[in-house]
């Protein structure tokens, strides 16, 4: 299996669990992925062979990749809930998406439109238990087990598999992980304020972040070695934790219609 990129824990646990449910598609397939963003889920059809055709939608523009000789694309920036269309497809994905919709009720009865009948939906959400290493800035929403299901039992899904990925170590780990570049940021805000009052008044908090954290605490992804060396420390993590299953991460939910 590829590393995509440095992997969280319940990142990496997922996409191990995505990885095994996948074998299960040996016929074409219509595929969308709904908020597609840097194409995770793509990358995973690619190395599973997976045949027919791919639809990625995304509120920001998908990043330019074209058909390959097993799967037709196409890509779209648009918000889900201005998607008006009769297609109905196999496979309707959405992983780690409706947590940044406002309304994500409606995101998800948009998901079960796109669904076709015995198709399959996969939805990927935050646990609540992810909320304290981000500071609840991921997104507008954190979910309970109780609180998501309740919205499945009201569409008339069936639900094929629950999988809770990540876990307490995990956790640990993301808490130190993540915490560092809210130093680097907290420490950076007098460098901000002077950049736009003497430099340029058109400079943002959110522009000026992205490019200090990318120019120091990621600096390291630049290197494959400490990309390897992170990896592998992470999947001793997943290990440890799918025997604990304590506070999980993530929760991702395959579903029929």
């Amino acid at each position: 299996m590829t590393s995509l990129a440095p992997l969280s824990p319940s990142r990496l646990d997922s996409l191990i669990f995505l990885n095994v449910f996948l074998d299960r598609y040996k016929r074409k397939i219509n595929i969308i992925d709904v908020g597609c963003g840097k194409m995770f889920f793509y990358k995973l059809l690619v190395e599973k062979n997976i045949k027919g055709s791919y639809f990625g939608l995304d509120i920001n523009n998908p990043p330019k990749i074209g058909s390959t000789v097993r799967l037709k694309v196409r890509l779209q920036k648009k918000d889900v809930l201005k998607v008006k269309t009769n297609v109905k497809y196999d496979l309707v994905v959405c992983l780690w998406v409706l947590e940044h919709i406002k309304k994500d009720l409606e995101a998800f009865n948009k998901l079960v439109e796109f669904t076709k009948e015995n198709g399959i939906l996969i939805v990927a959400l935050p646990s609540i238990w992810s909320w304290p290493f981000e500071f609840g800035k991921h997104g507008y929403h954190y979910y309970s087990k109780k609180h998501f299901e309740k919205k499945i039992n009201d569409s008339d899904l069936k639900i094929i598999r629950s999988y809770e990925s990540g876990g307490l170590i995990g956790f640990l780990y993301m808490i130190f992980y993540n915490w560092p570049r809210y130093l680097i940021l907290t420490f950076s805000i007098p460098i901000f304020l002077f950049t736009k009052l003497i430099v340029s008044k058109e400079v943002t908090w959110s522009s000026f972040s992205v490019k200090l954290i990318e120019n120091t605490w990621y600096l390291y992804i630049k290197s494959p070695a400490l990309v390897k060396l992170q990896n592998f420390i992470v999947a001793g993590i997943v290990k440890i934790d799918n025997k604990l299953k304590i506070l999980p991460a993530s929760y991702i939910y395959i579903l029929n219609k």
